[in-house]
C-alpha cells in the first residue's frame, strides 16, 4: 500500500505510467509530454516540470514539450535569464542557482558533496577529458551532479518527505536522448548515466526506502523497490 504517493516521470520508451490518481507529478525535461497526457486523465494533478535552463534554451523539442504541457510549475536547475514571459501567469517559475541545485542533491546523498564530486569524476573514461572537465567545474564552481531525472526524484522527496515516490521512465543506462531532435542525435548521455549509477549507491535510506519504480533497470541500479502493477 503506497503512502500518499507522488509520481516522477522520465522519457524512457515503454515505461508504464500507473493508473493511479497522483496529486503531484514531477517530470524531467521532455517527459513533460507524458505529464501532459497523464493530466488529460487526472486533471486535478499538479504538474511540476524540471529542466536545466541550458537544455530548455538549446533543445527546441524539450522547450516545445514543456510549453505545451501547460505546467503548474517549472523548476530550472540553473539560471541564465528570466523566461517567465513564455509561460502562463498561473505557472510558477523557480530558478535554482548552480549552488542551490548542488546543495539540494548533497542533502540526500551519503557523504554529500564529496560523493557527487567523485561521481563527476566517473563521467568520462578518458583521463585527459576527465581532468579538463573537473578543472572547469572547479574553476567555475559549477558541479552538475546527477541527471535531471534523478534530480526530479530528489526534489519530489524534499517537497514530500512523508510520501512514497513512484518512478516511471527514468533511465540509468545512457545512450541518445529518448525523444529525437537534432541535438539528441549528437549528445551522448552515457557519461551522465555513469554519474547516476555511481551516486545511486549513496542515496540515503530515508529516500531509498520510499522509491518504487516500474522499470527493472532502475530498480537494479538503485536497489529500490519494484512497483507491481
Amino acid at each position: 500500500m503506497l503512502n500518499n504517493p507522488v509520481l516522477v516521470l522520465g522519457s524512457k520508451p515503454g515505461s508504464i505510467v500507473p493508473n493511479i490518481n497522483f496529486s503531484k507529478v514531477y517530470t524531467a525535461n521532455g517527459a513533460a509530454e507524458r505529464g501532459m497526457i497523464y493530466k488529460q486523465k487526472f486533471s486535478k494533478s499538479n504538474l511540476s516540470c524540471c529542466v536545466a535552463m541550458r537544455e530548455f534554451l538549446k533543445n527546441h523539442l524539450v522547450k516545445e514539450k514543456i510549453l505545451a504541457s501547460k505546467p503548474n510549475r517549472v523548476i530550472f536547475r540553473t539560471f541564465e535569464k528570466d523566461l517567465s514571459n513564455l509561460f502562463d501567469n498561473s505557472c510558477k517559475i523557480e530558478n535554482l542557482s548552480w549552488k542551490q541545485q548542488f546543495d539540494l542533491q548533497s542533502k540526500y546523498i551519503k557523504f554529500g558533496k564529496l560523493s557527487l564530486i567523485v561521481g563527476e569524476s566517473k563521467r568520462d573514461n578518458d583521463f585527459l577529458i576527465k581532468t579538463k572537465y573537473l578543472f572547469n567545474c572547479l574553476r567555475k564552481m559549477q558541479f552538475w551532479g546527477i541527471s535531471t531525472g534523478f534530480f526530479a526524484i530528489i526534489l519530489a522527496h524534499s517537497e514530500n518527505p512523508q510520501s512514497d515516490i513512484v518512478v516511471s521512465g527514468i533511465g540509468m543506462s545512457g545512450g541518445v536522448q529518448f525523444y529525437q531532435s537534432e541535438r539528441s542525435k549528437k549528445y551522448n548521455y552515457f557519461p551522465r548515466a555513469r554519474v547516476d549509477r555511481f551516486v545511486s549507491r549513496f542515496i540515503k535510506d530515508e529516500i531509498r526506502n520510499k522509491i518504487f519504480s516500474v522499470d527493472d533497470d532502475f530498480v537494479e541500479n538503485t536497489k529500490t523497490k519494484k512497483l507491481i502493477i
